[in-house]
């Protein structure tokens, strides 16, 4: 063999082995694990608490001591604030819990306690859950992680004149029937206010409701008035007629507000429990609220209420459900939570057998996007009904006596730790279908100079199992600051509930990634919050092009000139 065939032969042979990279088709990549970056857990260095206040209702000035010495205690996880007033200058407050080390947003859930005055036994179901939160961080695993990946918010008492009027009323007697806000009306148009509120005559120690019972032309019993236990105070020949008459906070919002297609919350008789108010959000409560929301976005949200029997989604203006297949699973993994009396009154539990103007859950789903606005009824006494008594039995007039209010919207203040005991775990079940994500680095491939490209793939899973990420995932550099690529913000598609995947993306390095260096990168959107993950300069790989695509090139130039040098030789 001469020199120059050897030559040609050890072309041939290096042809075979060259490697070009900055070629995006890459046959296969190494898997490098790059862990994201993880959040400090706060140390807990504080004992467990016990209420203030245990075995009764709370006052607003004592739940105001409960939430502050939770603030106190926990303040590395609680933050407590004023997000409004109510109409008579009392506070609303918010009480957030979450791990603050953790500034980035977070999936959020929030839980409102009542909107209506009689249903103070929301607000004591707000405060047990609170403190299970503020005890068992740093015990459970499972608390603590959730504290970790989420802010938690607690309304516990939007109607504070409410829960004074029938928890907390020393200067006046106050009537444990009253629903609504503290708005002042004049219904008799006398000029005087809320001279004529019902009474405890009878002294029993109740105040009694009077409903009355007529026939219609089918001879069918239909309920056309009620009225309260009370007195002539403005001896004017009538009862009642100029009461605290307050707004129904719960049909103030501004979502089919006094649409006359509902059964509820559309009439302008002041007297009406559902009184809707004279605009939508007309009152200093509900727009504290709206506020509240203008900033924050939940894919779930929870309104506690009492007295009936339902936990009820969206559309309360509507006989149907928004979201007919999540909610059915919503509702059937209610049924291994609660009691069959917390569900629906009705065989079907899309329909709370009403519909509703101006409701909340209507308002948060269709204006505020909030996937699962639920309404859950916290406590119902099936035999409440008992505590009715006719009165006046005529041929085509009844007239009943209801005595139990009490007890229909508020168990004895000696039960209120059993109630809880019953249905806690619902409220942990709020904090699991949360949509929260998982992420981490699992390749990343390009070159390392200014304008390459990088394409990055992640680990993604959808922590919930009920709810995904509901619309794409961002890639930011910071919150606010997207990244970009061709002038367009870099997305990542949408994962399903429960789903766990691999997602990449591709980006355009701004300048030389060094040696030594690294690229910190926020993953999320404005249900799941944000995640943050790091890329380091080793970790990237330079795509490979297959010897496959260049060993023929290579063999055809080869053969080429060796064919070209023995034609040379002829000649």
């Amino acid at each position: 063999m001469t020199k120059k065939s050897f030559l040609f032969i050890l072309l041939f042979l290096l042809a075979s082995t060259i490697s070009v990279t900055q070629v995006e088709s890459v046959k296969e990549t190494p898997i490098y694990e790059v862990n994201e970056i993880k959040v400090a857990r706060k140390v807990r260095n504080w004992t467990s608490l016990s209420l203030l206040y245990p075995d009764q209702y709370h006052t607003p000035e004592e739940l105001f001591e409960e939430l502050q010495q939770m603030n106190d205690t926990a303040s590395e996880i609680v933050d407590l604030y004023s997000i409004g007033r109510s109409i008579e200058g009392r506070d609303i407050f918010c009480l957030r819990i979450t791990n603050e080390q953790n500034p980035l947003p977070k999936a959020g859930v929030l839980f409102v306690g009542q909107h209506h005055a009689r249903e103070q036994i929301t607000v004591e179901i707000s405060l047990r859950f609170m403190l299970v939160l503020v005890n068992s961080y740093g015990y459970n695993i499972d608390i603590t992680n959730k504290v970790n990946d989420q802010e938690i918010f607690f309304i516990p008492s939007l109607n504070p004149d409410g829960l004074h009027y029938v928890v907390g009323n020393e200067t006046m007697q106050g009537n444990p029937w009253f629903r609504k806000n503290f708005r002042s009306i004049d219904d008799d148009n006398d000029g005087v206010f809320n001279e004529d509120p019902p009474e405890d005559t009878n002294n029993d120690g109740v105040i009694s409701e009077f409903i009355v019972y007529t026939q219609n032309k089918d001879n069918e019993w239909v309920e056309t008035e009620y009225y309260y236990e009370g007195i002539d105070n403005d001896e004017d020949g009538l009862i009642n007629e100029d009461p605290l008459s307050g707004v129904d906070l719960n049909r103030n919002y501004d979502y089919r507000w006094r649409d006359s297609t509902c059964d509820s919350g559309k009439s302008m008789n002041t007297l009406r429990e559902d009184y809707q108010g004279t605009a939508p959000f007309s009152e200093p409560e509900t727009q504290t609220f709206r506020d509240f929301m203008e900033t924050r976005t939940f894919a779930t949200a929870i309104s506690l209420h009492s007295g009936i029997n339902g936990t009820y989604f969206p559309w309360a203006s509507e006989t149907y459900w928004a979201e007919e297949e999540l909610y059915n699973q919503i509702y059937t993994d209610l049924k291994t939570f609660l009691p069959s009396n917390y569900l629906s009154e009705s065989d079907d539990p899309q329909s709370i057998g009403y519909t509703c103007a101006g409701e909340w859950g209507d308002w948060m789903y269709a204006v505020k996007n909030c996937l699962v606005p639920l309404t859950f009824e916290v406590y119902h006494n099936t035999s409440s009904q008992d505590l009715v008594t006719l009165v006046s039995d005529g041929r085509s007039r009844k007239i009943w006596r209801w005595d139990g209010i009490y007890e229909k919207f508020a168990p004895e203040e000696s039960a209120i730790e059993d109630l809880w005991s019953d249905i806690q775990s619902v409220f942990s079940y709020w904090l699991l279908i949360t949509p929260r994500l998982e992420v981490s680095v699992k390749s990343v491939v390009g070159d390392k100079n200014t304008s390459d490209i990088l394409e990055v793939t992640l680990n993604m899973k959808s922590q919930s199992p009920i709810i995904g990420s509901i619309s794409k995932l961002n890639v930011m550099k910071e919150i606010s600051v997207p990244v970009l690529r061709k002038g367009s913000p870099v997305t990542i598609s949408e994962i399903s509930a429960g789903e766990a995947v691999e997602k990449a993306f591709k980006f355009e390095l701004e300048q030389d990634f060094t040696r030594g260096s690294n690229l910190t990168f926020l993953i999320g959107n404005e249900y799941m919050g944000y995640r943050p993950i790091t890329i380091q300069e080793d970790q990237v790989v330079e795509a490979q092009v297959s010897i496959e695509i260049f060993i023929p090139f290579f063999s055809i130039v080869t053969l080429v000139l060796i064919k070209s040098r023995k034609k040379i030789k002829r000649n």
